[in-house]
């Protein structure tokens, strides 16, 4: 995968420098690794620094003639740091997640929590009992049959504007909820591309499909709406979609 390494070297940081504030991972690392897997940016970010932890400790480590470290699972993915170690500067996989030939990740084991941290937030996983789910999440979020706002996301956890993300405990829980509930919602959208609001429940979806005859181009979950009672539905244009974001989310943007 990579030329010009040098022989393999200790790892020079501990798992737990991965959830450092010293260690500064720039919001493209996380488009380009959205684009690479073919999940949504704000999950990419999410991932970023549960992988680097798991490869700090199990990965291959080197020192290239361009004088960064680079290290790499021996399967799939590579990063690397700048010299001084305070900054991811590049990802790169052999393929996607979807095309894939290893070994899919089990679910964590019951009883062991997991953790994922806002970008600008970061911190270390409690000691003891947490389990570095980073390989169950990407596959996830790979297979999703649509796109995932972050606003929708925040919707789906009854998250008002402002008040912050999930704690790191809980995301994985929520995010497989919603994962699970957007397959349901992915099975009744109509024919054609468009904005519709799709009833689960008592939730209703704001979808915008694109192109149908594209199978890259997922449909994009903009905004989910709770409601009190199922078999009443949301009054006209109380289920409007929010507007697209043009540039990464502020909790997200480096």
């Amino acid at each position: 995968m990579i030329t010009g390494l040098r022989r393999g070297i200790d790892s020079p940081i501990n798992p737990s420098y991965a959830y450092s504030p010293e260690l500064t991972v720039p919001w493209p690392l996380a488009g380009h690794l959205s684009k690479v897997h073919g999940i949504d940016p704000w999950v990419a970010g999410l991932l970023i620094r549960p992988m680097l932890a798991d490869l700090a400790e199990v990965g291959s480590w080197r020192y290239d003639t361009a004088k960064r470290y680079v290290v790499q699972d021996g399967l799939c993915h590579c990063f690397f740091l700048e010299h001084k170690l305070h900054r991811v500067t590049f990802y790169l996989a052999d393929h996607g997640q979807k095309e894939c030939l290893a070994t899919p990740s089990p679910p964590p084991p019951e009883g062991r929590s997991t953790w994922f941290c806002p970008v600008e937030s970061p911190a270390p996983p409690p000691e003891g009992n947490s389990h570095n789910a980073w390989r169950h999440l990407l596959r996830t979020a790979a297979h999703l049959p649509m796109r995932l706002s972050q606003l929708a996301f925040l919707d789906f956890a009854r998250l008002a504007p402002g008040a912050g993300f999930v704690p790191p405990d809980t995301f994985l829980s929520t995010f497989e909820a919603m994962a699970e509930q957007s397959r349901i919602v992915h099975t009744r959208l109509p024919g054609g591309p468009g904005t519709v609001n799709i009833t689960v429940g008592s939730q209703a979806w704001t979808v915008r499909r694109g192109d149908t005859a594209d199978p890259h181009c997922k449909p994009y979950v903009r905004s989910i709406q709770h409601f009190q009672d199922p078999a009443t539905l949301p009054e006209a244009g109380t289920a409007a979609p929010v507007s697209l974001l043009s540039q990464p989310p502020a909790s997200l943007r480096r």
